[in-house]
């Protein structure tokens, strides 16, 4: 996955047309950084955000890491 289809794909989470997977790790780092933290701040972010790097694959779970 590139940059730009990494970007694509946010564009249809922010859309409504993909839901957005977020692991319990996230969770727990995020509630943990900044309590209260909600899914509607994560689409916020993403809404607002850009793409930092490159996506990072993992064969492992068959998934990208994106960093926004």
């Amino acid at each position: 996955m590139t940059k730009s289809e990494a970007e694509a794909v946010l564009l249809r989470v922010c859309m409504n047309e993909l839901e957005l997977g977020l692991t319990a790790h996230f969770w727990e780092r995020a509630r943990m950084r900044l309590p209260g933290f909600g899914r509607q701040h994560a689409y916020a972010m993403i809404r607002s955000g850009r793409v930092r790097g490159k996506p990072v694959k993992h064969e492992t779970h068959h998934n990208h890491t994106v960093k926004v």
